[in-house]
């Protein structure tokens, strides 16, 4: 079972409809429908997104936290470079052609 159809069906087993959450929380029910189907870039982002998502989750009576957690970026990975790729220029020449200009 996928996020969205889980998102859907924990809705509908809460007894809530869209249009239910949509009046609750004054969110359009595109941003809703787009909750529910994980297409969390359609959302307006940042911290709105992040209200969006509470206040869905709460309206059908679950945790936000998962569906939080798919919008975190994954971590960095480390970069272990010692020398420069052949052909590219090395960080010290970079330097060096800054402090010219």
């Amino acid at each position: 079972m996928s996020q969205s159809s889980s998102l859907a069906e924990l809705r509908a087993a809460a007894g809530v409809t869209l249009d239910q959450i949509e009046h609750s929380t004054k969110i359009g029910k595109h941003f809703l429908t787009a909750i529910e189907e994980g297409r969390f870039q359609d959302l307006p982002g940042g911290i709105l997104s992040r209200s969006y998502i509470r206040q869905y989750a709460a309206a059908i009576g679950c945790s936000a936290e998962p569906i939080l957690q798919s919008l975190e970026p994954p971590s960095p990975q480390p970069v272990h470079c010692l020398r420069p790729e052949p052909g590219r220029a090395s960080s010290a020449s970079w330097l060096r052609f800054l402090s010219l200009g």
